[in-house]
């Protein structure tokens, strides 16, 4: 079974950047979100990966909840991906403090690979070993996810 989502996990991943790759600008924002990677990095535990826009009202009420979040499981391999999408408005401004990473994603391109469209926010959570472990969350999910992972494993 084990084998069999982190199959999954990685076609979804390789789909993901097959997918993005045929709008504009697809290839670049393939090569800014490379989970893979992320979860190859030594000391990798967990990777979420959390969709947002600024004139989104719970993606913002969720950010200091995230930032708890990161801050409390960071030492335990905990990392954060925080895509502002869907945001021109926005203009991809700094999120305000220091997730992993942050990426700009104004047309959306990256969160059309995942199949987010406009419903944000939206986390994705990954597993060292590839394993989806959320899919579409809310930080609620999230935050439970994450805390049974990590005292699990």
């Amino acid at each position: 079974m084990r084998s069999f989502r982190r199959k999954i996990g990685l076609a979804f991943i390789v789909a993901l950047f097959l997918g993005s790759m045929s709008g504009p600008g697809g290839a670049h924002a393939a090569e800014k979100l490379d989970i893979r990677s992320w979860l190859n990095r030594p000391g990798v535990k967990v990777v979420a990966v959390e969709f947002y826009a600024t004139w989104c009202k719970p993606c913002m009420k969720a950010v200091p909840r995230w930032q708890a979040l990161h801050k409390k499981y960071q030492d335990d391999g905990f990392r954060l991906i925080v895509v502002n999408t869907l945001d021109p408005g926005g203009g991809c401004k700094a999120v305000g403090w220091n997730p992993d990473k942050t990426i700009c994603d104004i047309e959306g391109v990256i969160a059309s690979g995942f199949g987010v469209g406009g419903n944000l926010p939206s986390a994705f959570i990954w597993t060292w070993q590839g394993n989806l472990l959320v899919r579409k969350g809310h930080i609620d999910v999230a935050e439970k996810e994450v805390a049974d992972y990590l005292r699990k494993n």
